[in-house]
């Protein structure tokens, strides 16, 4: 990287960290610690508040029963109240409880020309 951009990039960093160049005391650098970890904590937990939302609407709105499958065939819209719906994804939830059934196996089949699965399998 060229000197330039190196120190255009630290000048930066300094004035992000730093924006009014004021020295902050002891207790305001904690404050401003605290608050950032709070909205750190906010931005974390996002997902897993995410997927409550969408388990308690699997058995509250979609009156299924775990092992049942739910699917958004023509997308997300409005209507799915998730934290973070992507309108160009087609969504399928299936909730399983291992504790009262036993293990789960599952079998997905291969790959096909034209046609993908991409997904994550979470223990929340």
């Amino acid at each position: 990287m060229e000197a330039t951009k190196l120190s255009a990039l630290v000048t930066l960093a300094v004035l992000a960290l730093n924006v009014s160049g004021k020295d902050f005391s002891s207790e305001e650098l904690q404050q401003r610690m605290l608050e950032r970890r709070a909205v750190e904590a906010v931005i974390w937990g996002m997902p897993i508040v995410s997927l409550d939302a969408m388990r308690q609407a699997y058995f509250s709105d979609g009156k299924a029963k775990y092992g049942d499958i739910i699917w958004w065939p023509k997308g997300s819209g409005w209507k799915n109240q998730s934290l973070t719906p992507n309108t160009s994804v087609r969504y399928l939830y299936v909730f399983l409880n291992t504790k009262d059934d036993g293990p789960v196996v599952l079998n997905l089949p291969a790959a096909t020309n034209g046609a993908s699965l991409l997904g994550t399998i979470a223990d929340a």
